[in-house]
């Protein structure tokens, strides 16, 4: 399997299955008129001193978290980049659902025994209003009318399309105030969480997971959402065996497990270990710990360092918490890695090749409430040959944090002032 499944228009053209490619374009920008998201208009019509964007196309293999194909994506983005703050954008920060969240409002429903469903809305961005005209260039495919030159028109965006800097604003304040109109609350803690009456809603972008006391109270929010006067576009997609990219499997009446098989394939296919050998030792990290190693000998592969952090990073956050202590480790010296950095990442991702299948089993239990358990490694890095360097000597401090025996929120991370001794790091 590809290491990259995400293309540019060149590159999707150049792809095995680009026939399936087309199909999606045609489909997005069919999708796209007949919800009228922009109006074609001659450029000599445009206001005086008008500045127009370029079109940009992005093209992905959708996969389930099993990793079977789903289906071809093909994404008309607008190029955010060109735009110009306080001309044709203002506000753009969005915010998207903490994981500690996700795993309580699973934990919760287990334990009580609620139904549940994942909603997908369907071209989410562009289903809200822009507040600002904004114009842009005909994308790659796009044909003028009547033969005419494609230097005569542009498109003059009526809604928020994938791209613009306002995009993700604009999309979830429509989507929250669809929600409070129909009574909910947002939560004070993290406000992607809505609570209503016998139900609560979590959104991720455009996924969002609904949890409510009985079935028809979740069919009776998605009718209202989908013949409301907002003219929400969305799709059913059943119960939360799989959402974000987990896999969420029941294994009895109180216990589930969470897993992302799928992610760590990616994440060792990207290191070139995926039929390798994995790590017999079956630990994600060795002795000393790591430090700059400035005079150390440069590094051997040419993966990106950065890029492979950030997906270890997620999957830590996500349902593999064994993995945060030496995840964090190899994050410290992301700006400038040396072979022994590299050599750590290898050894997590050769670790999680023999628990590719291996995840978080919940055994929920209803007698217990929140629970903290935590600790301290008093200079866990020093090094006698390195006494003196006291990026060595800080202490770490790690924690899990559990509801109902269900862990929902831990933490790996260095302290920000030297500790003198155990009691002080703890």
């Amino acid at each position: 399997m590809a290491s990259n499944e995400t293309f540019n228009y060149k590159e999707a053209l150049q792809q095995s299955d680009r026939i399936e490619f087309v199909k999606a374009m045609v489909h997005e920008v069919n999708d796209h008129e007949m919800r009228k998201h922009w109006t074609l208009v001659r450029r000599c019509d445009l206001p005086d001193g008008t500045k127009t964007i370029m079109a940009i196309w992005s093209f992905k293999r959708k996969r389930y978290p099993d990793g079977t194909l789903n289906k071809h994506k093909a994404c008309l983005c607008a190029h955010g980049g060109m735009q110009t703050w306080g001309q044709n954008y203002w506000e753009t920060y969005a915010p998207v659902v903490n994981w500690a969240s996700v795993r309580i409002l699973l934990a919760v429903a287990k334990i009580h025994g609620l139904p549940s469903k994942s909603i997908d809305f369907v071209l989410a961005f562009p289903q809200a209003d822009l507040e600002v005209p904004v114009y842009m260039e005909l994308p790659l495919g796009f044909d003028a009318p009547e033969n005419e030159s494609r230097k005569l028109y542009v498109l003059h965006l009526n809604k928020s399309l994938y791209g613009l800097k306002q995009a993700g604003y604009n999309w979830f304040a429509k989507l929250g105030n669809g929600l409070e109109d129909r009574g909910f609350v947002p939560s004070s803690v993290d406000p992607c969480i809505f609570f209503g009456n016998g139900c609560i809603v979590l959104t991720y972008v455009d996924d969002c997971i609904i949890v409510a006391d009985s079935m028809n109270r979740i069919d009776a929010l998605l009718l209202s959402l989908h013949d409301g006067d907002e003219n929400f576009v969305l799709q059913d997609e059943g119960s939360i065996e799989k959402y974000l990219g987990v896999n969420i499997r029941q294994i009895d009446k109180d216990s589930f497990e969470l897993t992302q098989p799928f992610l760590i394939e990616h994440i060792t296919t990207f290191l070139g270990i995926a039929d390798g050998k994995t790590n017999e030792k079956l630990t994600p990290v060795g002795k000393p710990l790591l430090n700059k190693d400035l005079l150390g000998v440069p590094r051997k592969y040419d993966w990106e360092y950065c890029g492979i952090i950030g997906m270890l990073t997620y999957l830590t956050g996500s349902v593999r918490p064994d993995i945060a202590m030496a995840t964090h480790q190899c994050a410290r010296f992301s700006v400038n890695p040396m072979r022994s950095h590299e050599q750590a990442v290898m050894r997590i991702g050769r670790y999680l090749l023999s628990t590719k299948e291996k995840g978080m089993i919940y055994h929920s239990d209803s007698d217990k409430g929140l629970e903290v358990f935590v600790d301290a490694d008093f200079a866990g890095g020093w090094d006698p040959e390195d006494a003196l360097n006291a990026d060595n000597v800080y202490s770490r401090t790690g924690y899990v944090i559990c509801y109902a025996g269900c862990p929902i929120y831990w933490q790996s991370k260095l302290q920000t002032e030297i500790a003198l001794s155990t009691a002080e790091a703890e």
